[in-house]
């Protein structure tokens, strides 16, 4: 559309995105989550060994694995009520305060982050005694609290029984050092899809110099409202961007340079309120 001057006010527009098929990836992610779930029995196996298990152990060993360092350890846990309402979570490391989300049932979690340096002084105060510790989505493992507010070891009382009938027997049930570590294969399904799209997103971030992320949220969304369609890693691409995968992408490959048609705004707002946006079908942009 043309103004009296036969200047544009709105058009059309080609806009290049590097997409993902994610329909072509049901092999990478049922691997990868074979992967995951191979990497979780073998740390719960390496924790099943230690003896009055202590949450700063266990946080210690999972974050030399590179993928939980990425997806980091939460714990989760429920906070005390009275009277219909809900204290306040106050959470330490150290003398460190750790930020608290808290949903309005009163569940409450926080991040661990990789680089701790007090992990011993886990404190977790106005909380009921039982916290859960959820390794990356590998494996979840709860522990209980103390009055004062410090997570207890895992075993301890196992521990005493045994040392007091050690006498008496020659050897300890093997069953009697397991703790009771709980793998969801649900859980393991979105970790599995979340890691593979990374893998394809990285490609595109290394092609195009761009520093994107993208969240669990927003996999969930894509998986549960369009299967269907290509999962967009990158939009508006510039020529040399544009170039860049066009050249290097297999074309085999689930990954692939999609155009489409776009709504162009030359003149930005002038006009808007006489031309408004008339259900097209195109996605409005505005020109920079």
């Amino acid at each position: 559309m043309l103004d009296r001057n036969g200047n544009l006010l709105i058009g059309n527009r080609a806009n290049f995105a590097a997409v993902l098929h994610v329909e072509q990836l049901k092999q990478e992610i049922w691997q990868r989550k074979v992967d995951l779930r191979r990497m979780a029995y073998e740390l719960r196996e390496i924790l099943n060994k230690k003896e009055n298990l202590s949450l700063g152990q266990l946080i210690i060993r999972c974050y030399e694995e590179e993928f939980i360092r990425h997806r980091k350890i939460r714990i989760s846990g429920e906070s005390l009520s009275a009277q219909g309402s809900f204290d306040r979570i106050k959470v330490f490391l150290g003398n460190q305060r750790i930020d608290v989300d808290i949903d309005n049932k009163g569940t409450w979690s926080c991040e661990i982050p990789p680089s701790f340096s007090q992990i011993e002084q886990f404190r977790v105060l106005n909380a009921e005694q039982g916290i859960r510790v959820n390794a990356a989505g590998l494996f979840s493992l709860d522990f209980d609290l103390g009055k004062n507010g410090f997570p207890r070891n895992l075993g301890e009382e196992k521990s005493t029984n045994q040392n007091l009938f050690a006498s008496l027997f020659s050897q300890i049930d093997k069953e009697s050092s397991t703790y009771e570590f709980s793998t969801s294969g649900f859980s393991l399904d979105w970790e599995a899809r979340l890691s593979v799209v990374e893998k394809y997103l990285h490609t595109v971030n290394r092609m195009t110099k761009r520093e994107k992320n993208i969240s669990m949220e927003e996999i969930r969304k894509h998986w549960n409202r369009r299967l269907v369609m290509p999962l967009e890693l990158a939009t508006d691409l510039f020529p040399s961007e544009y170039a860049a995968l066009v050249e290097n992408i297999p074309t085999d490959s689930p990954l692939q340079v999609q155009a489409k048609s776009v709504r162009h705004y030359p003149q930005k707002s002038l006009a808007a309120h006489v031309l408004g946006y008339v259900g097209s079908g195109y996605q409005a942009k505005d020109s920079n």
